[in-house]
Parts: structure tokens; sequence; C-alpha cells
């Protein structure tokens, strides 16, 4: 099991992720905008918690290409 869970709720002009620990304490919050570089921000700030899962909102749908962009990313 991932020691910190990262939830993203992705917008048309902006995404925000929020970093939860294994007792359920918020350790973190960003706001990225939705442009090419997205994922390289996402990933620079969960950089801190190596033993993370993702889980994108709708990633079948408006997160689909952050979540494809994450998977490609390892």
């Amino acid at each position: 099991m991932a020691e910190v869970m990262i939830g993203i709720d992705p917008h048309k002009a902006s995404h925000t992720a929020v970093a939860i620990g294994l007792s359920e304490q918020q350790l973190g919050e960003l706001q990225v905008p939705a442009c090419p570089s997205q994922v390289d921000q996402l990933l620079a700030w969960a950089a801190a918690w190596p033993e993370r899962a993702w889980a994108v909102e709708g990633a079948a749908g408006l997160g689909q290409l952050l979540a494809q962009q994450l998977v490609a990313a390892g």
C-alpha cells in the first residue's frame, strides 16, 4: 500500500491535487494550469512522497490526458 494517495480534480483550465497520508491527514495541495507542462509540475511536487498512488477523477473523461501522462511517466 502506498504511503500517500494523491487525488486530482481536473477542470478545463486547471487541476487541483491533494496529497493524503496513511492517517488521512492532508500533506499538501497544489493547483496547476491545464497545460503541456502539467504533469512535470505535478511530478516535481509529488517527489516528496516516493511511495505514492494517484487517483484522477474522470480518468476516462476530462482527466484522461493527465491520467495517461502520469501512466507514461511511470
